[in-house]
């Protein structure tokens, strides 16, 4: 951007105080302008939303995932032991509801976020099985954030969590991120899988599934609101 085009985006009058001389000896103060300008625009962009985040951790025989996943496309996440794969709703209910198949799930939950970029958030699970007569438990929980807003209109989410998953006798099988920040693919679910079998004969898959769901945003109300507004009270004795 020249420095006359760039005093057609300030205003005139703070235009006339430089002058053109002062512009161009001050290139410093034009590009420090010119950057705030077009920061100004990309702000524009983003909104605050709301969105029910719906979490489902399961684990499942390998060749029962890939059944919902061949032919799709896969993401490889960068330091992680997780991949990602996009299903309909309508998949992974078929996948968790199979009956010729041990899938087990290990964690449920749903919530409605409305803050970018992070909300902290955790959860963990245990779960004992009678395995062949020998009793075995399975561990694991992820710590991390979510994140929601609108791009452009678009629903954006933003998931960042470390995630563990632990076989019997506490036999760590899985540590590892995972980190989402795009456009949501709407009317789909992210499916995260990494290899979580210890048996090469019966390899299975550990799968955290995130599925995002718009709602009405909620007002922002500021928690001290009514003791900044609202005259002091003695408590009830």
């Amino acid at each position: 951007m020249t420095f006359a085009a760039l005093r057609t985006c300030i205003r005139p009058d703070v235009a006339a105080c430089f002058g053109d001389k002062a512009m161009r000896r001050h290139k410093g103060l034009g590009l420090a302008i010119m950057l705030a300008v077009l920061g100004a625009g990309c702000q524009g962009q983003h909104q605050r939303a709301q969105a029910r985040i719906e979490l489902t951790v399961f684990d499942l025989p390998t060749h029962i995932l890939r059944e919902y996943t061949l032919g799709k496309k896969m993401w490889t996440l960068r330091d992680s032991s997780y991949s990602l794969n996009t299903i309909t709703p309508r998949e992974l209910l078929s996948m968790l509801s199979r009956p010729d198949a041990d899938v087990r799930v290990l964690y449920e939950k749903q919530r409605s976020i409305n803050d970018w970029p992070r909300i902290t958030d955790s959860w963990s699970y245990s779960r004992a099985r009678n395995d062949s007569a020998i009793l075995s438990t399975t561990s694991g929980g992820g710590a991390g954030c979510l994140g929601v807003r609108k791009r452009d209109g678009a629903l954006e989410l933003r998931i960042d969590y470390f995630v563990t998953h632990r076989g019997e006798r506490g036999i760590k099988i899985i540590e590892s991120q995972i980190f989402y920040e795009h456009v949501y693919p709407e009317d789909q679910v992210l499916l995260f899988h990494a290899p979580a079998g210890l048996s090469a004969q019966k390899p299975r898959h550990h799968v955290v599934a995130f599925r995002a769901t718009r709602e009405q945003v909620t007002p922002f109300r500021d928690p001290f609101y009514s003791s900044r507004t609202q005259p002091y009270s003695t408590p009830a004795r």
